[in-house]
């Protein structure tokens, strides 16, 4: 097991010659590998097929760190591209309750956060799901940005590291239970 240390805010594979930076919460892995580093007691994993000379991922249980080569540049969410969109719900466990993979509807959300009106994220939301954008430019990683339902009817996006909040409309109503709706037709 490659053997990681840590200097000045870098994770460091002396042997491999490769420098690692932490990921925001923002950035998740697609899916846990196979172990291939270790640093302190904290075991690094590979990303599904990413060059762990690139990538690696902490055990990912709804919260974990990525790690990526500071030779990359970390996609922002304007350049990830996203082609679907998981709607999660998250509790003990993380569980996906709809997929959005209309092109318009991935478009009109990413276009809601970019260039929305920035807004105070309300403290007494009433539901809040994680969407996780996947990318064929970027595979393996997802960004997360969270959805949040606020009590007075106004729905928001929110990235947690960039601290951008926006409003969302109904961009995504017809994806999501409505309360009191039992998922059933």
């Amino acid at each position: 097991m490659v053997k990681i240390t840590y200097s000045d805010g870098k994770y460091i594979d002396k042997a491999g010659g490769v420098t690692y930076l932490s990921a925001g919460v923002s950035y998740e892995p697609v899916s846990v590998g196979e172990e291939y580093a270790e640093y302190n007691k904290t075991v690094l994993y590979r990303i599904g097929f990413l060059n762990p000379k690139e990538w690696l991922t902490e055990k990912y249980e709804g919260i974990g760190s990525i790690y990526y080569s500071e030779d990359l540049k970390l996609p922002e969410f304007g350049e990830f591209e996203a082609v679907k969109i998981l709607i999660c719900a998250v509790d003990v466990i993380t569980i996906s309750i709809n997929t959005v993979e209309d092109k318009a509807d991935i478009n009109a959300v990413a276009e809601l956060y970019l260039n929305g009106e920035q807004t105070e994220l309300p403290i007494d939301g009433r539901n809040s799901y994680h969407l996780k954008f996947a990318s064929d430019k970027y595979p393996g990683i997802y960004y997360n940005i969270l959805y949040v339902e606020g009590r007075d009817g106004r729905n928001f996006l929110f990235d947690r590291d960039t601290k951008r909040c926006v409003e969302a409309g109904k961009a995504l109503e017809k994806y999501l239970w409505n309360e009191g709706d039992t998922g059933e037709s």
